[in-house]
């Protein structure tokens, strides 16, 4: 039974590595949408820096398939270009500090987040509640190695929001990401708002099968 399981794992990673490594995104800033994002001034490793800060327009290239989304930039150190730039993407789930974040946006975000969903609000205050959130990510992901070069309550209207963010993530609980991936890119790598694609997602079943078999082997010797 475990030959067969290994078997299998070996011939899905074969069969879907291709497909896999063919995701592609792209990131719109259009002017017939709302945006929901600005430049901030941050420090990381004592190194100030301008970067654009907020909830981007996205679409996932699957194949023939083409999904529109959203998504949070997740590093700090390197910039993307806009649409029609597309970029090569290796797929992860998120784990470690990467759940706290998508953690954040699906409580957090102005548009569909679920502190929101069910709210009306402006464009103006979902730009700032949008640019607070990016701001929690990056304070997750770096630790004390992120500051901001301004007053944490950034936006008048959002006053504490930044701290309520930051305590919100000792109620993750059971949260298990399944509703976003990190898309890992040569420029700047993005936590994407959808499930795994479905290649990506075969190939870390087989991944997760193999070493199943693996580990049962060492069992069996």
């Amino acid at each position: 039974m475990r030959k067969w399981i290994v078997l299998t794992a070996v011939f899905l990673c074969l069969a879907i590595a291709g497909p896999a490594q063919a995701l592609q995104i792209s990131m719109t800033n259009s002017d017939n949408d709302p945006q929901y994002w600005g430049v901030l001034n941050v420090s990381l490793d004592n190194n100030s820096m301008s970067v654009g800060a907020g909830r981007f327009y996205t679409t996932i290239h699957d194949g023939e398939k083409e999904i529109d989304t959203f998504s949070y930039c997740v590093q700090l150190d390197k910039y993307f270009s806009w649409f029609p730039s597309k970029y090569d993407v290796d797929v992860s789930q998120p784990t470690d500090r990467y759940l706290s974040a998508a953690w954040l946006v699906d409580q957090y975000d102005p548009l569909t987040g679920k502190l929101y969903q069910d709210q009306s609000i402006t464009d103006s205050k979902a730009k700032n509640i949008a640019m607070t959130l990016q701001l929690a990510i990056w304070d997750t992901l770096y630790g004390k190695n992120f500051l901001i070069d301004s007053n944490p309550d950034l936006f008048p209207n959002e006053a504490g929001l930044l701290q309520d963010m930051r305590d919100s993530l000792q109620n993750i609980g059971s949260f298990d990401g399944s509703g976003f991936f990190v898309a890992e890119i040569d420029g700047q790598d993005q936590l994407v708002a959808a499930p795994v694609p479905e290649p990506a997602t075969m190939l870390l079943m087989g991944i997760g099968l193999l070493g199943l078999g693996v580990v049962g082997r060492k069992r069996i010797k």
